[in-house]
């Protein structure tokens, strides 16, 4: 059985409603570990799994209206209850969630307390990264899920860029989730190259290429290749390389002529 507690720091997001399907599936009734919501929970998913829209579900959806309003959500359109988990992330209260999404403040707080309890954890960078928002790391921001792409957002660039992604915001803001996806694009593409040399075996004929990969500036207008220092390093490189002509390398960076 599920025995996910308050406890446990390394508990999933939704580990209530997780607890509450096993307490379901095993016929179990709440132990006094759980919290006094657990019961209310148990008996609406009872209510659910017996008569999906009958009439004890309306009932007890009538008494506990944010309880089946947050099951709406949990169970709806994917891209609202990503939308409202990103802004959880951000850190965005219940009262300015629930404004922007048409929800009561009380549907946002008991979605946070069965599918998302992530708020009192957000300092745990790592485990929100790795266990919450999931992401790809071979992939740029643009590429990845919309869920993660929106997560992503929401964590680390915050509510304001969340906003412009999600629809909202002015040019300026735009402007600045393009930087923002752009920047994120070269920071992957870098990753990936490293990933990438630390793969290759570590020969003589790799090295040489690798060191002249990793010479800032080794390519392009500006670059070292466009200064009399630059060529010194593009030759001392050259030199080392195997098959390459042999040279002889440089004493060092000619000076500066007085």
């Amino acid at each position: 059985m599920f025995r996910d507690t308050q406890s446990d720091k390394l508990r999933p997001p939704d580990w209530r409603h997780r607890r509450a399907l096993a307490l379901l599936h095993e016929g179990c009734r709440p132990s006094r570990h759980d919290d006094a919501g657990m019961a209310e929970l148990l008996e609406f998913l009872r209510a659910v799994a017996r008569r999906q829209g009958g009439g004890r579900h309306r009932r007890l959806a009538e008494r506990r209206p944010d309880l089946a309003a947050a099951y709406a959500v949990a169970a709806g359109d994917p891209a609202r209850r990503w939308a409202v988990e990103a802004r959880v992330l951000a850190g965005e209260p219940a009262d300015a969630i629930a404004g922007k999404h048409g929800l009561r403040p009380g549907t946002v707080e008991t979605y946070e307390r069965v599918y998302f309890d992530v708020r009192g954890r957000l300092a745990a960078v790592d485990w929100v990264a790795l266990e919450v928002v999931r992401r790809d790391p071979g992939k740029a921001l643009a590429e990845q899920e919309p869920r993660v792409l929106a997560l992503v957002v929401g964590f680390f660039a915050g509510a304001q860029l969340l906003d412009v992604l999600l629809g909202g915001g002015d040019p300026v803001g735009r402007a600045e989730l393009e930087k923002y996806l752009a920047e994120d694009a070269l920071a992957t593409a870098l990753r990936n190259q490293a990933v990438a040399a630390r793969a290759l075996p570590a020969d003589a004929e790799t090295a040489g290429r690798l060191l002249r990969l990793a010479t800032p500036g080794s390519t392009g207008a500006g670059g070292y290749e466009s200064c009399r220092a630059g060529e010194i390093v593009r030759r001392q490189v050259d030199a080392m390389l195997p098959g390459e002509p042999r040279q002889p390398l440089p004493a060092g960076v000619p000076q500066r002529a007085a």
